[in-house]
């Protein structure tokens, strides 16, 4: 046997035993990309977008914890409570709001929940009516809210306070007194772990979860890099495949002459 094909022998079974190691090594990712990339292509249909993640494990993982301070007001109709961005009654989720919880009554059979510039309507099994700013005539700087002694709503302002009719659709200026403010509240130990695992267990959604596992974003920037690897790796398993095959073709060829 000649130098140069002992050589090329060497060569080709280098090249072979690194396509298996890699292949070996690049399988995990794969299998994840490949289920991962399915389950995003399917998202509608699976419902990955309704459904949540539970575990306790993976919402610390996303640093998805209880609010160091709840902002809690006791109506009628149930607590109501700010948890960040998510907006609560009892341990049901009614909206997403950033703006600050002031408090809330039950007025006319409605729960008038009060925010930073801003009222929020509802039905008595919590169905949104309306919302009212400051276009619809709701008094700027808000700051609290309140029946009067006719179960009138009153709203307490940077201006002063002012007394709704019984639509709400005009605010007029008033110095009564007689006003029973809403105020805060500490939540039940019952209500406050319903809520808290309703507020973690809806905060991360499958279709984010697979999202991050398919790009490698659940472990941070290495991660990434993780599966930027496993994509150069797949593509020397191509290129590296593809030569192989060529040389076998290529001594398949040589031997028939």
């Amino acid at each position: 046997m000649t130098r140069h094909k002992r050589h090329h022998r060497i060569k080709l079974r280098s090249m072979y035993q690194w396509h298996r190691y890699v292949g070996v090594s690049v399988a995990l990712f794969v299998m994840v990309l490949s289920v991962t990339g399915f389950m995003l292509n399917h998202t509608e249909a699976l419902g990955l977008d309704k459904q949540y993640v539970k575990n306790a494990a993976l919402l610390d993982w996303y640093g998805i914890r209880v609010p160091e301070s709840i902002q809690t007001y006791k109506t009628s109709f149930g607590w109501v409570s700010q948890w960040h961005d998510t907006l609560m009654v009892n341990d049901r989720v009614v909206n997403k709001e950033t703006a600050k919880l002031l408090g809330a009554v039950v007025y006319r059979d409605m729960l008038v929940i009060a925010l930073q510039g801003k009222l929020h309507l509802y039905t008595p099994d919590l169905q949104l009516i309306e919302t009212l700013g400051g276009v619809q005539g709701v008094p700027s700087g808000m700051w609290s809210i309140g029946l009067d002694d006719k179960q009138g709503l009153v709203v307490n302002s940077a201006h002063g306070s002012y007394l709704a009719d019984k639509d709400l659709l005009q605010w007029q200026h008033t110095k009564t007194r007689a006003v029973k403010w809403s105020a805060p509240s500490t939540l039940p130990e019952n209500i406050f772990i319903a809520m808290q695992e309703q507020y973690r267990g809806r905060s991360l959604s499958m279709e984010r979860f697979t999202l991050d596992l398919h790009s490698g974003r659940l472990f941070g920037q290495l991660g990434v890099y993780l599966v930027d690897a496993a994509g150069m790796m797949l593509m020397f398993l191509a290129c590296s495949g593809l030569w192989l095959w060529s040389m076998r073709l290529l001594r398949a060829r040589q031997g028939q002459h």
